[in-house]
């Protein structure tokens, strides 16, 4: 799964808000930083993350938000640039 998703972030870059879906969120739960490993035999020009150029290592963050009506725990991968998101996993 990678679907893009506009978030907005705090000045230290930790998500609080994001849109995904045709639906706006708001994180309700401190999210969570992690590092995910880059298949770099994978990737191929033209797709999200080709241009770093053998990027081994993806910043993530996990989180939990809610629309208002329901609560929702995603993983979202970010850039490069910075201004990059996607949602690469809902739990359900």
């Amino acid at each position: 799964m990678a679907e893009p998703a506009v978030v907005w972030t705090a000045p230290n870059g930790v998500p609080t808000k994001l849109e995904w879906r045709g639906r706006r969120f708001v994180v309700c739960a401190r999210p969570t930083p992690w590092i995910d490993r880059v298949p770099w035999w994978r990737q191929v020009a033209g797709e999200p993350g080709a241009e770093a150029g053998g990027l081994l290592e993806q910043p993530m963050w996990q989180v939990q938000a809610t629309d208002g009506e329901e609560v929702v725990r995603l993983d979202l991968a970010v850039g490069p640039p910075q201004d990059w998101w996607e949602v690469t996993c809902v739990y359900q």
